[in-house]
């Protein structure tokens, strides 16, 4: 794998860490029981951490990294908040 490769394909683990910190950010947001919050908090950070060093990484191969989970993605998120998915009875 050439260089380019490399980034390409860490740019697209990278988006999927971004799409894991953004669900947790969403059942952390949407649980009532603040017990549940703990564990969900814990891993969003792991998330948080796994996508900084990949993002390093990608810089010092000279590659861009991405800023978010891709617009792709992002529309898919808006419009499930819009449609209040899932809905607040499905949340513990």
């Amino acid at each position: 794998m050439n260089q380019k490769d490399v980034v390409k394909e860490l740019n697209a683990f990278l988006k999927g860490e971004y799409m894991g910190i953004h669900a947790y950010e969403h059942f952390i947001k949407h649980t009532q029981d603040p017990k549940l919050k703990d564990e969900p908090q814990r891993i969003q950070q792991e998330h948080k951490q796994h996508a900084a060093r990949t993002a390093e990484r990608i810089q010092n191969l000279g590659g861009k990294a991405v800023e978010d989970n891709g617009i792709m993605l992002s529309m898919k998120e808006s419009m499930m908040n819009m449609k209040k998915y899932p809905s607040d009875k499905e949340w513990v």
